[in-house]
């Protein structure tokens, strides 16, 4: 799903810094209960989100978030806590590194 070019994409970043998004609207959540609000209230295009959030981890997060959203795509940043293919299993749609630019 493609955000009409009159408005900007929708990014909420869980419990990650995903840097300076050029053109992009950004909403922060620390936690997956916060990430799961956000999501209820419609507007987001993409959630870009850690496995290690305080109140969950792993693959439980990607999960939940899919569940909230199925059309929402999540995009993990890659740690410990999964293995990509645990991560895509789960319905992440791309993992990157932490270092990721």
């Amino acid at each position: 799903m493609s955000a009409p070019r009159d408005r900007k994409l929708s990014v909420l970043a869980v419990g990650v810094d995903p840097g300076a998004l050029e053109g992009c609207t950004l909403e922060r959540a620390e936690d997956l209960l916060g990430a799961l609000a956000n999501l209820a209230d419609g507007g987001i295009d993409v959630v870009v989100t850690s496995l290690d959030l305080p109140d969950a981890t792993g693959t439980d997060v990607i999960v939940s978030l899919r569940e909230r959203a199925p059309e929402v795509p999540v995009i993990v940043v890659g740690d410990a806590l999964a293995e990509p293919m645990d991560a895509f299993g789960a319905g992440a749609s791309d993992v990157v590194p932490p270092d990721a630019a």
